[in-house]
């Protein structure tokens, strides 16, 4: 097996060996029931022996990667949030992206940097990103309706698509190139209640202290399709390759936060705290595909990786919030920026646009 295809192929198993439950990763190749020719096996075995022994021996189980990613997403799930902006006579309408970054503390990096199996320790570490791109959010001041004075009542709704095959990115691609599905998926129910009602001055507004609460389910979907160069063992070939990475996260998510905010001129600043409360699972399942040929006798093994786990997000993500803003009569502008501190750092940072009535 030449080099280039080699180092292809074993980088590619290593990322993927840091991102999944892997004890050991080995690929294997078992030959079809009707081949007995010594010679065929033989070679089978060899292609078999290369392919692990470029592998590093990895028997780990990288749980915070595979959380970490299920963190990011419950992260990500606060796009188009109207939490500066509470308070409103009777409507409220946003639309708004955001990102969710889950990262390892200062602590954690600092000992991967000094690890003698760095494979082993950023393996084990929390990291992830998602990007919920598109999100919308309507809130109604419930009072106007019920016998519940500062109640405001709300509904959210996200979806992202992205795809290797959309018109844009495909006349950017090659057939060697991976292929990727990335969507997301988010529906939840807001509530609100102003606990201080605010008060208006010349040039000032304060908006009061306003809690939050609801529930959200966001589900998010990867596919990675990754060709390879066929390799060879004598007169065995691993022909058209490829490696398939499916990842699929589904999280509900209960947000308890309080808030307030203060508007001087145009300019609106909140902050607030509180926590995420998570659950769900993050399914990663990865395989790989080909056929080991031979020229006189066809397809002669099938290929398999033994890769793929399951891990739930964080339980408990507490959390500051801040947000800074502007606002022109009914319409505002709004950058949430939030910072969550469990078991490590988190971020979500987003771009909101709407107009409160």
């Amino acid at each position: 097996m030449n080099l280039t295809k080699r180092l292809s192929f074993t980088l590619l198993l290593v990322f993927l060996a840091a991102n999944v439950f892997a004890q050991p990763l080995q690929v294997k190749i078992n030959p079809r029931p009707h081949i007995d020719d010594p010679a065929i096996l033989l070679a089978i075995e060899r292609l078999q022996e290369d392919l692990n022994a470029d592998l590093p021996n990895i028997d780990i189980f990288p749980e915070g990667l595979v959380r970490g990613l299920a963190d990011a997403a419950v992260f990500a799930n606060h796009g188009a949030s109207q939490r500066a902006f509470g308070g409103y006579d009777f409507l409220n309408i946003s639309i708004g992206t955001m990102l969710g970054i889950r990262m390892p503390a200062i602590s954690e990096l600092s000992n991967i940097s000094e690890a003698d199996d760095f494979m082993e320790e950023i393996s084990s570490i929390p990291f992830g990103f998602n990007i919920q791109a598109l999100n919308l959010e309507a809130g109604i001041n419930a009072s106007k309706f019920l016998p519940l004075d500062k109640l405001y009542l709300g509904a959210r709704f996200g979806f992202t698509s992205i795809s290797s095959d959309s018109a844009i990115l495909s006349a950017f691609m090659s057939e060697d190139m991976p292929t990727f599905d990335f969507s997301t998926f988010q529906i939840g129910a807001i509530a609100k209640y102003q606990l201080l009602k605010g008060f208006d001055l010349p040039l000032i507004k304060w908006r009061g202290i306003i809690a939050g609460s609801g529930i959200l389910y966001q589900r998010t979907s990867l596919g990675i399709n990754y060709p390879l160069e066929d390799l060879d063992e004598g007169d065995v070939v691993f022909r058209n390759p490829a490696v398939t990475f499916d990842m699929v996260i589904n999280t509900v998510t209960i947000p308890l936060e309080i808030n307030t905010a203060i508007q001087l001129l145009i300019f609106n600043l909140s902050a607030g705290v509180g926590a995420d409360l998570a659950f769900g699972n993050n399914n990663m399942d990865i395989g790989i595909g080909g056929q080991v040929w031979h020229d006189s006798e066809g397809t002669v093994a099938d290929a398999a990786l033994n890769a793929g786990g399951s891990k739930g997000p964080s339980l408990l993500n507490p959390k500051l919030m801040a947000n800074l803003g502007f606002k022109f009569g009914p319409v505002f502008i709004d950058v949430p920026i939030t910072y969550y501190f469990t078991g490590g750092m988190g971020v979500s940072l987003g771009f909101t646009i709407g107009a409160a009535f």
